[in-house]
């Protein structure tokens, strides 16, 4: 706007000046026409009336007359000069220019040499700017004098300050018509691009679901459109790409292996490629990504090393951060396997460059992959050591085997008695044998879960009792009594009567192998709810050694090994609970039948408790194997436990004895006694 109102302006001054110039111009060449037509006017009156107005020296009031009426007639000044440069005429009253004097003209001589001069300028004794023409007179081919016109601009000068003002008038009302026109387009440039400029800075704050409105079809609503079209696209793939990361993130989340990534940070100086790949440094390389598994593993926060330079994982894990820089440098995988919290812990780590080109030449991290194979490493220790055990104890009874039928072979045993002691002690390793791989027949189809279980509601005394019958003679043969405590109102238990007596079995074997001779094992049935932490003591009974049989604190009197009695110490007449299923009360709540098996023995340090339910795991393994016992026993009974949904413990004190328990999820009713006690 102010370019197109400057050159109007300059356009309106330039026009002026010549308009002025073209003007000044016509009115010289009107002046020196008049000029001629007088001179020769004045020639021709001079030569009729024979004046001497060229020659004399004294004024002519003719000749003033003449010029007169012609200054009247033109409005212009006259002054008529002889050839000797002397003023014989003239209608300026005052000044220098009068008859008889000699002007001090600097164009007087150009005149009365034949020449038209025309000039503007101030005159003496005209107190107004003039235009000035000199022509020369001429008289038979001879100049004899000059005649001079000097016409006031001041008519002029008036007509061009109109002239001006009108160009002035017109510049500005077209520079107000271009102002306006000028707004009126800009603001249809100006708006559609503020508008793409507004959904432009809502893009940079991340929203992407602004539409440009379209003013015009022209280039403008072109841009706007495409604009509009370029945002709806952006905010589609943004969302294809936030859905697409949200996927890879929950991945990430939910793998059971950890995931670590570094990235080398842009650095100004490198050229960028291989070259400069090869000499990165730690200071620029930086992790990037650590899921929630690999922090776990770690043992560190989480986002506690996001962004933070790879070096840093040498805190937590030596020779992480060297490997990741490693790859980086080398271009290469490489995969190291890692001991964390000397050797509680086992981490496999596979570690690969990430590269921005297909071929991956433009390498600008790695990505660490950290497994932890501590239970694989576990396992194959458990594998090794099952070898090794199944091995010793094949070896050891078939070493006695051996030796004794070498023995015999060789003549050794030559008496009856000591032969027929030879062949017991053969006869009994391969019952040994025998017991061996039936427990880890057993154990096998129990793990494989190959077992066929046959589920019913079991009342535990019957089993207990049954079971106590079963272990009478061996229990007799050590001078060891049981003593059954039952619960009042015990409920049901479902679970498999077969699989729960060799339950029994084992924990009564154990018990009557390892406690003195003379002393009693006690067996507690009792009650919990559901999930309830199992303690040494219960709040459903009292302490065996508290409550005995005979309600005085003595052991049992010797019989059968078997005694079963009521919560308060009363004995049943026969020795047995009649018990009847049908005539229970509906369960409250869920529950769990606890069965606890506590023996008088030597104990077991706190050191072996964690590993009292392994395989051929043996606290005193020398006792233990003279005893007859293969290591299997507590295995298969926490896994016929757990099969039925139960849980296993033991509690131990070093020289006072163990309690082994075991829990089945109650069924249905509660038992009750037809005497009312069970």
């Amino acid at each position: 706007m102010i370019l197109i109102a400057v050159t109007l302006l300059v356009v309106g001054f330039l026009f002026s000046q010549l308009f002025a110039n073209y003007y000044f111009s016509v009115k010289e060449r009107e002046l020196a026409v008049r000029g001629q037509q007088i001179s020769r006017l004045i020639v021709a009156v001079s030569r009729s009336e024979r004046p001497r107005w060229f020659t004399g020296l004294l004024p002519d009031p003719r000749l003033d007359l003449l010029l007169s009426g012609i200054d009247e007639l033109l409005n212009a000044r006259i002054v008529l000069v002889n050839a000797d440069g002397m003023v014989v005429g003239s209608t300026i009253s005052s000044g220098s220019i009068q008859p008889g004097m000699r002007p001090d003209l600097e164009e007087l001589s150009a005149v009365l040499g034949g020449t038209i001069i025309a000039k503007r300028g101030t005159i003496k004794g005209i107190q107004e700017p003039t235009l000035a023409v000199g022509v020369p007179v001429y008289s038979r081919g001879t100049v004899v004098g000059a005649l001079f016109l000097y016409s006031p601009v001041a008519g002029v000068t008036s007509a061009l300050v109109a002239v001006r003002r009108l160009i002035v008038y017109a510049a500005l009302g077209a520079t107000l018509l271009s102002l306006l026109l000028g707004y009126a387009f800009s603001r249809s440039i100006s708006r559609p691009l503020q508008a793409i400029n507004r959904a432009a800075i809502r893009m940079a704050e991340g929203d992407f679901k602004t539409d440009v409105p379209v003013y015009s079809d022209d280039e403008i609503g072109d841009l706007a459109r495409t604009f509009s079209s370029l945002t709806r696209t952006l905010d589609k793939s943004i969302n294809e790409l936030a859905s697409e990361k949200g996927k890879i993130e929950s991945i990430l989340a939910s793998m059971a292996e950890g995931v670590v990534a570094c990235e080398v940070e842009e650095n100004p100086e490198r050229d960028g490629g291989v070259s400069s790949m090869v000499q990165v440094q730690d200071a620029v390389t930086r992790i990037t990504l650590m899921n929630s598994r690999a922090e776990s593993v770690l043992g560190v926060q989480k986002g506690q090393y996001l962004s933070r330079p790879v070096s840093d994982l040498e805190a937590v894990l030596p020779g992480l951060g060297d490997l990741m820089l490693r790859v980086v440098r080398e271009g290469k995988p490489a995969t190291e396997e890692f001991v964390i919290g000397e050797g509680k812990s086992y981490v496999v780590v596979h570690a690969s460059p990430v590269g921005r080109g297909l071929e991956g030449l433009d390498r600008f991290g790695a990505v660490a992959v950290l497994q932890d194979i501590t239970e694989l490493k576990r396992l194959d220790l458990l594998r090794r050591d099952f070898i090794a055990n199944v091995s010793h104890e094949l070896r050891t009874p078939l070493t006695s085997i051996r030796a004794f039928l070498e023995a015999l072979m060789d003549g050794v045993g030559e008496d009856a008695k000591t032969r027929e002691r030879y062949f017991k002690t053969v006869y009994d390793e391969t019952l040994r044998l025998e017991r061996l791989i039936k427990d880890l027949l057993e154990l096998s189809l129990l793990q494989a879960g190959k077992i066929n279980w046959n589920m019913k509601p079991l009342r535990l005394s019957d089993v207990t009792e049954t079971v106590l019958k079963k272990m009478g003679p061996e229990m007799d043969a050590k001078g060891i009594r049981a003593v059954l405590l039952t619960e009042p109102g015990l409920p049901e238990a479902l679970a498999d009567r077969d699989r729960i007596e060799q339950v029994l079995i084992n924990l009564l074997s154990n018990a009557t192998r390892f406690s003195p001779r003379g002393s009693y094992i006690e067996v507690r049935l009792s009650s919990i709810p559901a999930g309830e932490a199992m303690g040494n003591e219960k709040a459903s009974g009292n302490r065996a050694e508290e409550v005995l049989p005979d309600g005085n604190g003595e052991v049992p009197a010797e019989g059968s090994g078997e005694v079963s009695a009521d919560a308060s110490g009363e004995a049943l007449a026969d020795g047995s609970a009649e018990v009847s299923a049908d005539e229970g009360e509906p369960l409250a709540e869920a529950k769990e039948v606890l069965v606890e098996v506590k023996d008088k023995g030597p104990g077991i340090p706190a050191e072996d408790l964690a590993h009292i339910w392994e395989r051929f795991y043996r606290v005193e393994k020398s006792r233990s194997r003279e005893g007859g016992g293969t290591g299997l026993g507590l295995s298969i009974v926490k896994e016929i436990v757990e099969a039925h949904g139960g849980r296993v413990y033991v509690v131990s004190e070093v020289g006072k004895g163990s309690t082994f328990a075991f829990t089945l999820p109650a069924c249905g009713r509660a038992t009750r006694t037809q005497n009312g006690t069970t």
